[in-house]
């Protein structure tokens, strides 16, 4: 009976560590992304990234050290219902080296820029943009989001497509999953216990 118990409290604990997997950063909760180019915050496990602009020039610096597994692009959106909002994104292999403007880094999908500035207001709330990680790029990844010519509250969002657990599984941080953990393991020393009073 005890590695009956034993091995049920294992099938918990992997339960638990699975769940708690799919992970989304909300930048209220975490606190301000990186504003600083050689300080990026790290989006590396998560499969949603959500983040904000309060009406003003803002810089969100950021980096995937590597992706989870079966993500196949990264989806960007910029969502204002208010008069507006302007949101340009750059990507590269290599780190900034530089505030605000680095033209030394190799950027990917340089020669699609229109494609990368994000335009959202009342009447269009929500623009968008995919980046189709290239074959074989495991990363790193870094880039930034800007924003600017942004006169009403503003948020955007990152989400790994196609990530094991992304969309599928609601996602619980670990601190959360370790009480259903215990809950599960306090359950089935009730059982126990009552199935040896009773024998």
């Amino acid at each position: 009976m005890f590695y009956r118990v034993f091995a049920a409290a294992f099938v918990a604990v992997a339960l638990s560590t699975a769940v708690a997997s799919a992970a989304t950063l909300i930048e209220a909760d975490f606190g301000e992304f990186g504003d600083r180019f050689d300080v990026p915050t790290d989006f590396t496990g998560y499969d949603t990234i959500v983040g904000s602009s309060n009406e003003r020039e803002d810089f969100e610096y950021f980096r995937f050290d590597s992706f989870l597994e079966g993500t196949t692009s990264l989806e960007f959106s910029l969502t204002n219902a208010g008069q507006g909002s302007n949101m340009l994104i750059r990507l590269s292999s290599t780190p900034f080296t530089m505030s605000e403007w680095d033209w030394t880094i190799d950027e990917f999908e340089a020669g699609s820029m229109s494609a990368r500035e994000l335009y959202a207001n009342q009447w269009d709330p929500e623009d968008r943009y995919t980046f189709v990680l290239p074959d074989g790029f495991e990363g790193p990844l870094y880039g930034f989001v800007r924003f600017y010519s942004t006169n009403s509250d503003s948020s955007f969002s990152i989400s790994a497509t196609g990530a094991q657990g992304g969309g599928e599984v609601s996602p619980v941080p670990v601190p959360a999953a370790l009480p259903m953990m215990l809950a599960a393991l306090g359950a089935m020393g009730a059982v126990y216990g009552a199935r040896r009073r009773s024998a």
